[in-house]
């Protein structure tokens, strides 16, 4: 018999060991989490606002465990971003149906809005959320990777009176006017993952600031995120240079084995740029949203 049960802080690893070897297969793969045990132990671990204990659940039939949803939680933003259903059922639908359903239950009010992204391949997620859910697309990107044996350090040169470096407290208001208020955090939120292992590289012409991004740490993997160039500067090269900045520091710590950067589908010159600097396609990304 199937029954779900809300899972305990010590079956983190459990749940992580579970969730790995389907999240590295293209089929079953659902964004926001990484592919290697120890990355996703270290996810949960540090799931923001709402912990682990309280928003993850797991199906079990005879002892064993063929079902496991969760979601990251965004109270203040109104929305979760639900991690699942990783499943190993034969009945995917009905027992991702059961999961999503109890899943509900432990979502709180305040989060009306529920957006998930998965992998293109993964067919039977995709259908479970568009067909049986109702959720449509409100945006498709790729996810680029490069190995740490493709990486080699760039030989590129910082023109005359260009700079780029790690933000400090003193660059606050030139960093706040410069953020780009359409990306998902808010410029307190980037600056606030500087404490927690994720450098924050800024571009400056002089006192000017022209562009940032910032290096997201997983356990193996570092993710190239936010970055962004002021519209006036475009063309010049900058991104390059930020990329190649964040590469060298990325792959400066001996556990990285790889680097990772999503780009929109349609975002043609930004794509150019990551394969230009070794980077190539390993995942197309589908999200989709509902109010729930």
């Amino acid at each position: 018999m199937l029954k779900l049960k809300q899972v305990t802080r010590e079956q983190i690893a459990e749940v992580a060991a579970y969730i790995a070897p389907l999240n590295a297969q293209r089929e079953h793969y659902v964004a926001w989490l990484g592919m290697s045990e120890a990355q996703i132990e270290k996810e949960l671990q540090e799931l923001p606002y709402i912990p682990f204990e309280d928003c993850f659940l797991q199906a079990v039939e005879d002892g064993r465990v063929v079902g496991v949803i969760g979601y990251y939680g965004f109270p203040e933003r109104g929305h979760v971003r639900p991690l699942g259903p990783y499943i190993t059922h034969d009945d995917y639908t009905s027992v991702a149906q059961l999961l999503w359903n109890e899943l509900l239950t432990l979502v709180p009010e305040s989060c009306p809005l529920a957006r998930v992204a998965l992998d293109e391949q993964n067919a039977q997620g995709v259908a479970f959320y568009e067909a049986g859910l109702g959720f449509t697309e409100y945006n498709a990107e790729a996810m680029l990777k490069m190995e740490r044996a493709d990486y080699a350090p760039s030989t590129r040169q910082l023109p005359a009176g260009i700079v780029i470096e790690q933000y400090r407290p003193e660059h606050w208001e030139a960093f706040q006017a410069l953020h780009f208020t359409s990306g998902y955090y808010t410029a307190e939120e980037i600056v606030n993952l500087t404490s927690q292992g994720n450098p924050l590289f800024i571009l400056r012409s002089g006192d000017q600031f022209e562009g940032y991004g910032q290096v997201l740490q997983g356990a193996t993997a570092f993710d190239i995120a936010f970055l962004q160039v002021s519209e006036a500067s475009r063309g010049k090269g900058y991104g390059t240079l930020l990329i190649d900045a964040m590469l060298d520091w990325g792959f400066a710590q001996a556990h990285n084995t790889r680097a990772e950067i999503c780009v929109r589908l349609t975002n043609y010159g930004a794509r150019k740029l990551y394969e230009r600097c070794g980077f190539e396609e390993e995942l197309v990304i589908r999200a989709l949203e509902k109010t729930i």
